[in-house]
């Protein structure tokens, strides 16, 4: 059973600021502890959606690949739904909501997502919940260095 993961950040920076770096596959394995690699495998020539690959580990658990599309709705939502890998199932999206006239973004971020190999429940939801919000404060503070 899938498990449904959401987390929220907010960023002093405008919703352009923060697409640019959400979107950045170069910048994926520096926010995302678990995340060794990102690759764009395919891309919409207007740029409205990609095919990624990620290659992530967990600690002593063998690496896994998740191969997903991403619809992109600048600078306002990303969806996220998986098409490969070991991941059997992978769905979610980005939402970006200005606030305070545009000069500040609301993040938030909702998946589901199951383990590709038989992981106790319960470990499986507390590494998820811990990645989310590691991954939320990374993104503030790369968006912040940018700025």
């Amino acid at each position: 059973v899938p498990d449904l993961i959401r987390g929220s950040v907010d960023i002093e920076a405008t919703p352009e600021q923060v697409w640019d770096v959400l979107i950045d596959c170069g910048l994926g394995p520096r926010m995302v502890a678990r995340l060794k690699s990102c690759r764009i495998l395919e891309r919409d020539p207007q740029g409205r959606w990609d095919i990624r690959e990620h290659i992530s580990r967990a600690g002593p658990l063998p690496s896994v690949r998740s191969v997903f599309r991403s619809d992109y709705d600048p600078p306002r939502r990303i969806q996220f739904r998986r098409t490969g890998g070991e991941v059997k199932v992978l769905e979610g999206e980005w939402r970006l909501i200005p606030l305070a006239g545009g000069t500040h973004t609301r993040v938030l971020y909702e998946s589901r997502a199951s383990a590709p190999f038989a992981v106790p429940a319960p470990i499986a939801r507390m590494i998820l919940r811990h990645d989310v919000p590691e991954a939320l404060a990374a993104l503030r503070r790369e968006v912040m260095a940018r700025r």
